[in-house]
């Protein structure tokens, strides 16, 4: 059996490549959304710890709903994430954003 290639899928722009890359490599999205979140959160991590406020837990909240927004457009408009990912990534979400409320009060 001949491996599919893009020309085959007669796609065009962003979305047909994600498609496209969705379907021959399956862990490649998720890999993207979990560098996309480490990134996100140690930017705002060390970005608010040079003014002496990095706090681990808000950085993970914060990586974890702007992780969650970019799935949930990519859900909506290309189709390529399933349902069990973005319920995963709302799991991340929400648990780090109750550790961050919870030790926000404490201190």
């Amino acid at each position: 059996m001949a491996s599919l290639t893009i020309q085959d899928m007669n796609v065009t722009g962003l979305d047909g490549v994600l498609i496209y890359i969705a379907n021959a490599v399956p862990i490649f999205i998720p890999t993207l959304l979990i560098a996309i979140w480490i990134g996100v959160t140690t930017v705002i991590y060390f970005g608010t710890r040079k003014f002496g406020q990095g706090d681990i837990f808000v950085a993970f909240a914060a990586g974890g709903f702007l992780t969650f927004v970019i799935g949930v457009i990519m859900t909506l408009s290309f189709g390529i994430i399933n349902n069990y990912t973005l319920v995963t990534i709302a799991g991340i979400l929400i648990v780090s954003a109750l550790i961050g409320l919870t030790k926000r009060n404490r201190d």
